[in-house]
């Protein structure tokens, strides 16, 4: 059996280089390339914990046809784990965090990302391969980092499938669709995540007993943990 992993795909790019001087051009410092290197992020970040505990994992999302997204799935591949759930889209960009660190400081972070939903076409052909698998699955994970791979649309038809087939479903939400994620079987939002869904302070334990009642009542989730962070 495998654990599914769907969400928002990401590849994270590191930027290593040393700072001697300011530029003449404008007050930011000049940083001399010293070396690059590129990891899975986001959901594919997830997928990538997951395999490293010795769980067979597949990955479901969606990169732009480029060769950011040529790169994603060769480091999918290269952590050893099912990338046949990966879908190319010609009208999005593989999301790239780039970070420019130099003498241990993180100077700027660069984002290349599309937002937007999926189309439905797209949707439903995520849909689709991961519905074919779904019988292979132990359980199943949606990581959503507001990045539009996880739609209202696409979310229903995965956790309306997961339950006809029995197999649980644990969901990472983020604050923008915090409520769409109704019926599951694990609901983890963080403490921030919580208070700005519910639009209130949670000060000591009473509170976030009364908040976290609350959210999961109104999602019917069978359980809710809240993290810190």
């Amino acid at each position: 059996k495998y654990v599914a992993v769907v969400g928002d795909l990401m590849m994270d790019k590191y930027v290593w280089g040393e700072v001697e001087r300011v530029s003449p051009e404008a007050p930011v410092p000049v940083v001399s390339l010293v070396g690059e290197s590129t990891s899975l992020g986001g959901a594919a970040n997830v997928a990538a914990n997951c395999a490293a505990l010795g769980t067979k994992v597949r990955l479901y999302g969606v990169v732009g046809g480029d060769l950011e997204g040529s790169h994603l799935r060769e480091l999918v591949r290269r952590n050893n784990f099912f990338d046949a759930g990966i879908i190319s889209d010609e009208n999005r960009q593989t999301i790239v965090k780039t970070r420019v660190i130099a003498q241990n400081q993180h100077l700027i972070r660069i984002d290349r990302e599309t937002l937007s939903y999926l189309s439905e076409d797209i949707a439903d052909n995520l849909f689709e391969k991961f519905s074919a698998d779904i019988n292979s699955f132990s359980g199943v994970i949606l990581q959503d980092y507001n990045k539009g791979v996880l739609s209202p649309y696409l979310v229903k038809n995965l956790i309306n499938a997961c339950r006809e087939a029995s197999v649980p479903v644990a969901v990472d939400p983020k604050t923008e669709n915090f409520w769409i994620y109704k019926n599951v079987t694990l609901f983890k939002p963080n403490l921030a995540e919580l208070e700005s869904a519910l639009a209130k302070p949670i000060r000591n334990d009473a509170d976030l007993e009364a908040a976290g009642n609350m959210a999961r009542l109104k999602l019917n989730a069978d359980n809710l943990l809240v993290t810190s962070g």
